[in-house]
């Protein structure tokens, strides 16, 4: 037979047996077990809200991590693909035994580099800001419903 402590008194919890003036402490002893439910399950909730912050934390850190990546990524590309651009049968930059070993080309590299990154870099940090602003609007609505 289970029991509920209501103070010092000790209720049992089968109705049929209570006598009528029992019943009232019955139920005290069901509030006493429902809080003690809901003081349990706040404290979970606590733990769940706690858990919940420390991934949301990890998650910004690792948002973060992928911006630094996709920044160098955004700087390096360009040069990278002008690279390759130029080493292809495109250009030949060969020239004869007296020639020089690098082209006078290697200007017209880094030319097309550079514009091709500013123009990369520039596009990236305009759709991020727009990006931003979405996400920043899309809250500020759902925080006014």
């Amino acid at each position: 037979m289970n029991t509920f402590v209501c103070g010092s008194v000790a209720l049992w919890t089968e109705p049929s047996t209570c006598q009528r003036g029992d019943r009232h402490w019955y139920r005290l002893g069901i509030a006493q077990r429902d809080s003690a439910n809901s003081l349990s399950l706040a404290a979970t909730s606590t733990k769940l809200a706690a858990t919940s912050h420390e991934v949301a934390i990890s998650t910004s850190r690792d948002s973060a991590v992928m911006r630094v990546i996709a920044a160098i990524t955004v700087f390096f590309l360009p040069a990278t693909f002008t690279a390759t651009l130029f080493s292809t049968s495109f250009f030949d930059f060969h020239g004869g035994r007296n020639d020089p070993i690098y082209s006078w080309w290697l200007w017209l590299y880094f030319l097309v580099a550079s514009i091709l990154t500013a123009i990369t870099v520039a596009g990236t940090w305009w759709l991020w800001k727009n990006k931003e602003k979405e996400i920043a609007a899309q809250f500020k609505e759902a925080k006014d419903k």
